[in-house]
This record gives C-alpha cells, sequence and structure tokens, in this order.
C-alpha cells in the first residue's frame, strides 16, 4: 500500500505535549503519528492546541510524490513534501498489530480526550473529498447540543444590553427573546419601553402594593437616566460650535423648534435636531433641556 488516509474526530482534553492520538506502525522505529501538540518524529502530523472542541482531523499520504497532507476541519493547515517512508513500511505480516489509538510505541501518557469515526482509507485522498467527508459525517444535532454546552451572556437578571454570540465552531446560532418588549432579539434592552409597560401595569392593578409603587418609580428613574444617555451626544449638543455648553446653545434649538426636513432652511435648521430623526421636536427640547440641567449644576 503506497498510498493512505487516515480520518478521525477528535476532542482533546489537555495535558502532555508527548500524548500520541494514534501510532500507527510495528516498533519506533518507523511509525506516522499524531499529536494534539507539535513534538519532532520521523512522520507528523500536529492539530492546533485546542480543548474541549471537536475536530475532524485528517493525514493523507502519497508515497508517489513523498508528500503528506494535514487537513483541520475539512482544510489543508500543513504540507510535507520530503516524506521517507510510505505507508507499506508501517505494516509488518509478522506482528499482529499494526499501531495503536490513544497510546505511543514509547512510555509516553495515554491520550486524553475523546476519538470517533476512526477512519483508514488505502488512497490519498484529494482535497474536495477530504472536505466531503468532513461535512458528510457531521450529525447537525451533535453540532448543536455543542454549540449550546458552551453558550452563556453571563447574567441572569438582564438590565443592560448583552452581547449574544452569533457563532460557535463553525455553527451559526441565533436567539429569540422571549420577552422582546424588554430584550430584543439582538440583545439590546428597551428599557424605557419595559419601564412604562410594567408603571402602567401597576397603575392598572387596583391591587397593587405599595412597593410595587415605589418600585415603578424606581425603574421610570433609571429608564430616564438610559433615555438621557442614549439620546444626547454631547459634541453635537455644542451648536454653536464655540466648544463648550452655553445659553447659545439653547436659544439655537428654540429658534428652530417645529422645523422638520421639509421646512425651509433646514440645512441650517438641522444643527438642532439632536436624535437624527429629521424633525425638532418635544425629544429635542427635553435633551436642550437636559443640556440646561448640566450647564447649571
Amino acid at each position: 500500500m503506497g498510498n493512505i488516509t487516515i480520518a478521525v474526530w477528535v476532542k482533546w482534553s489537555g495535558g502532555s505535549s508527548k500524548q500520541w492520538l494514534y501510532a500507527l506502525g510495528v516498533d519506533s522505529t518507523k511509525y506516522e503519528f499524531l499529536t494534539p501538540k507539535l513534538w519532532s518524529g520521523k512522520l507528523q502530523s500536529a492539530i492546533n492546541n485546542e480543548t474541549g472542541v471537536w475536530k475532524h482531523v485528517v493525514t493523507t499520504i502519497d508515497s508517489a510524490t513523498k508528500t503528506s497532507v494535514l487537513y483541520l476541519d475539512g482544510v489543508a493547515v500543513a504540507t510535507n513534501k520530503n516524506v521517507t517512508a510510505g505507508p507499506s513500511e508501517l505494516y509488518d505480516a509478522t506482528k499482529d498489530y499494526s499501531g495503536y489509538i490513544g497510546k505511543s510505541f514509547y512510555a509516553d501518557p495515554y491520550y486524553a480526550g475523546q476519538v470517533d469515526d476512526f477512519r483508514i482509507y488505502s488512497t490519498a485522498l484529494a482535497p474536495d473529498k477530504v472536505y466531503e467527508l468532513c461535512n458528510a459525517s457531521i450529525d447537525a444535532s451533535q453540532l448543536v447540543t455543542e454549540a449550546k454546552s458552551h453558550l452563556s451572556i453571563g447574567k441572569n437578571i438582564v438590565s443592560s444590553d448583552i452581547n449574544l454570540p452569533s457563532n460557535y465552531n463553525g455553527t451559526t446560532i441565533t436567539w429569540n427573546s422571549s420577552n422582546t418588549a424588554y430584550l430584543g432579539n439582538d440583545g439590546k434592552v428597551d428599557a424605557c419601553g419595559a419601564a412604562i409597560n410594567a408603571a402602567k401595569a401597576i397603575k392598572d392593578n387596583v391591587n397593587a402594593t405599595q412597593i410595587q409603587v415605589d418600585n415603578a418609580v424606581e425603574t421610570l428613574g433609571s429608564a430616564e437616566v438610559i433615555f438621557k444617555a442614549a439620546v444626547i451626544k454631547v459634541v453635537s449638543a455644542d451648536l454653536n460650535k464655540n466648544g463648550s455648553l452655553d445659553v447659545g446653545d439653547l436659544a439655537i434649538g428654540a429658534y428652530h423648534y417645529g422645523k422638520d426636513s421639509t421646512s425651509a432652511g433646514w440645512a441650517t435648521a438641522k444643527i438642532a435636531d439632536m436624535n437624527g430623526d429629521n424633525i425638532i421636536d418635544i425629544i429635542d427640547i427635553i435633551d436642550i433641556a437636559y443640556i440646561a440641567s448640566m450647564i447649571f449644576e
């Protein structure tokens, strides 16, 4: 046998660099092996130092071209064009074994991890075939389970925007909020809307306690702070561009109140459009009033 392909799914738990995932051969004189970490040897393959993650690892050997290629998750990551020992040299008909899975030919530690779908082909698979092999052996449900086991938003009570991961190990992740009135599917919190809805519910509840009322008021106050932080941009509030916030900025906002993008002189007036909604309305006036409080505090 002049050519060979070894394909396997692995999930390494970490540990010594001398762990061998497999060793093909009959003894320590001639062998082909794979280790989770880079380590010198006769014929060597190496996978990235990633623990707790399933990886599809393939090594092909073409004796005619003296070429060995290492593939990780269907993609070639390393090539050796000076292979001196062919697969046929790794076999001895007088032996009842041709290597090990999970141990080496030396007194090295056993492999720490999991192995699945170990395959050997009597040909050096082409790159497209390696890619097909990787994807054909993927169980979608396993990928979903694996992704879920590594997901955490880092908090149980959500009071501010959260970063929702969209990908894990090649698996696309989407999110659905159980309460989109408060938390969007993109992880953005609508604190104002949630606070208003909660306050309305307390108002309509004839059995609401004073504690519930006080909590609703406190929540509305917190939402007001979030709202102000979201709509007020200190740089854009310097309407007269003099490098500070002053009464002149307030005057400009008041002068242009009521104008929108269809109004004459909008090119000049839009400087007072604090929240960029193409109209200078009560929201912008609230912004300006808040700026005034910042000035006179």
